[in-house]
């Protein structure tokens, strides 16, 4: 893939002026992500563990400049005791200072160190494949819950590690990396990954998905309620489990621009297979009816504010379709209501804050304002990678790249000049 070069690292940059990295080795005495729970000098991995109800595994990808988030999750987490309900809760930390990746177990009240590794590129899927291996292993259950915990840029990946470079996991990537893992639900607690793209291309390898269509809150998952709903309620499934955490987090950050969504992978298929119809249908129809279309976009458009990277131009499906109804194409019409049939299906759960009124509905997708846009040579932020190059199934397997193509070629011939945001 092209790598682009601009304002990606800067962005990287700023984090480390928010979030300022200790600078100490010693990832016990001074680490900034270790308290005084800490209990044991050695690292203690289980051997004969008894199988529990559930694990939740934090994936936390810090090495970016975002200590404070991941010493957020251990604040919340640490005092937190799971263990008794059969809960088992352990976090993978990567800081960008000092070299060195640590493992907790934080299912007891005092944390302790389950192993320390070298230092570790998190932005490589591998490496959460290491993790999710050694959680299972080490402390199996009845379900997982992975939680991957970074920043998030939609169809591009999520998780940069910036002592490896800003080398960002693709989400391709992970789908390899996650194969046969057993995974009941995924959880992205990062910015932009509720798109169709990304649940179409991780279809299987977990049963559920949770993910924002927008920007993930400041917060982070709420990860007390999180803990005490497995606590409470133990043998939950994972369907309950993943509508107990939207709804928590819909509630949790209602004041706040926060949206948040669960979908049954195992319908996603679906969903992407009927886009991919709906799409060769509608290649035809992108130049004759851009007044329908362009106000579609513009409907269907979310999270306005806040806008930093392209990977912003995320549309809500529903809107977007729904709106599409109106083109006078019974073939598509009929295509169109089979794709939202499906989308109803797969969305099992979606909450959102009423500062995003009523444009949330559980899965966007990709839809950049213009070829300046798409083509990001002279807009390089945000951006690592070309949409048609992503290795993403449901670019590969769609016509949308075409639909879009023709989309900004009819901007062109009808003399209007979107730039977009």
């Amino acid at each position: 893939m092209r790598l682009f070069n601009g304002i990606f690292a800067a962005i990287l940059m700023v984090g480390l002026l928010v979030f300022p990295a200790c600078n100490s080795t010693d990832p016990l005495d001074s680490n900034p992500l270790i308290t005084n729970k800490i209990v044991g000098l050695e690292p203690m991995p289980r051997t004969g563990a008894d199988t529990g109800e559930w694990t939740l595994l934090v994936y936390i990808a810090a090495d970016n400049g975002t200590d404070d988030a991941a010493q957020a999750v251990l604040d919340i987490l640490g005092p937190i005791e799971t263990a008794s309900a059969g809960i088992r809760v352990i976090a993978l930390v990567d800081r960008l200072s000092p070299e060195g990746t640590w493992i907790y177990d934080l299912s007891d009240p005092t944390i302790s160190l389950a192993a320390t590794w070298d230092e570790r590129n998190t932005g490589d899927a591998s490496v959460l494949a290491e993790f999710v291996d050694f959680g299972q292993a080490n402390y199996p259950s009845q379900n997982t819950l992975l939680v991957i915990k970074g920043p998030g840029f939609g169809w591009r990946g999520a998780c940069p590690d910036e002592t490896s470079g800003a080398d960002v996991m693709g989400v391709h990537e992970m789908a390899v990396a996650l194969e046969g893992k057993n995974i009941d639900l995924l959880a992205f607690d990062g910015s932009y990954m509720g798109l169709l793209e990304v649940s179409y291309e991780l279809r299987e390898v977990a049963s559920y998905l949770v993910a924002t269509q927008s920007t993930i809150t400041d917060g982070g998952f709420a990860y007390d309620l999180l803990a005490g709903s497995l606590v409470a309620r133990p043998q939950i499934s994972p369907l309950e489990l993943a509508e107990t955490m939207v709804n928590n987090y819909a509630a949790f950050y209602e004041s706040d621009f926060a949206t948040l969504s669960a979908c049954d992978l195992s319908r996603i298929g679906e969903v992407g297979q009927t886009f991919c119809r709906v799409s060769e249908l509608l290649v035809d129809q992108m130049k004759d009816h851009r007044t329908i279309i362009a106000p579609a976009r513009d409907h269907s458009e979310i999270g306005l504010n806040n806008a930093i990277l392209d990977s912003e131009y995320l549309h809500d499906l529903n809107i977007f379709f729904t709106d599409l109804l109106a083109i006078p194409d019974p073939a598509l019409q009929e295509a169109i209501n089979l794709l939202l049939q499906a989308f109803d299906k797969a969305v099992i759960a979606e909450g959102h804050a009423p500062r995003y009124r009523s444009v949330p509905h559980g899965l966007s997708f990709w839809f950049p304002p213009s070829l300046q846009r798409w083509d990001c040579e002279e807009v390089t932020y945000g951006g690592r990678f070309f949409y048609d190059e992503s290795e993403l199934d449901l670019v590969a397997e769609s016509s949308w790249v075409e639909c879009l193509m023709d989309y900004y070629v009819s901007a062109k011939r009808d003399g209007h000049c979107h730039m977009g945001h």
